[in-house]
Formats: C-alpha cells, structure tokens, sequence
C-alpha cells in the first residue's frame, strides 16, 4: 500500500467514524468518552465539539487532559475544549495542554482549570 493509499483510507474511515459520532445523542459521546471507548480515528473529539456546551462537557474534558490518555486523543479533547471554552487565541494551541516534552502543561492545566471554573463553576473552584 502507498502512503497516498494509506492516506486515503484514512480519510474515509475518519469520516465514517465522525459521522457515526455525530448522529449520537451528546451524552452518549460523553459517557462513550468517560468510558474510554475513543475510536480509531479521534473523530469523538469534534464530534463532542460541534454540539456540546461547555458546561456539558468541560469537566470531564478536563480530567481527560489530566489523565494518562496518548498524545493525540490529549492533543484532539485540548482542541475540542479549547473550543468549547471559546478560546481561539493563536497562542493557546492544543500541544500547550498535551505535549509535556516541549511545554508547561501542567502550568497551563492550572490556567485552564480556572478560566472553566469561572464559566461554568464546579471541579476548579477552591
């Protein structure tokens, strides 16, 4: 298989997967993400972000991102979160809040942590 074949049934089955996703209910994508039943292709993520709110949402988002999840399911819920809570600085990216290697994320969590708290109130309050 080539790379561009490689590529091209990926782009289909992502597809068929965020379809599949955005015909369920928002808290059946929730419960399936609390469960950690996340797919194949991370397509859970902006299916959730598309039509959630964040006061449905944005603690057990959180918690994903605190959580011991790979990279890229971290990398796509920071993403869907990040949209949720409307924050569409350029300088507020995904791998701010999942790629410890090369940032502060535990710095930035806390931050995250509090501007949901100030929205929606809940977990981050002290």
């Amino acid at each position: 298989m080539t790379y561009a074949e490689f590529q091209e049934r990926w782009e289909a089955r992502a597809k068929a997967e965020l379809a599949n996703y955005a015909a369920m209910p928002v808290a059946e994508l929730l419960a399936r993400i609390e469960a950690r039943e996340l797919g194949d292709y991370y397509m859970i993520w902006p299916a959730l972000a598309e039509r959630a709110t964040l006061a449905e949402a944005g603690w057990i988002l959180f918690r994903m991102l605190e959580s011991d999840l790979d990279y890229y399911h971290r990398y796509h819920c920071a993403a869907a979160l990040l949209r949720l809570a409307g924050i569409e600085d350029a300088r507020e990216e995904p791998a701010h809040y999942s790629a410890e290697e090369v940032h502060d994320v535990a710095g930035n969590l806390r931050r995250l942590r509090h501007l949901i708290a100030e929205r929606i109130g809940g977990e981050g309050e002290d």
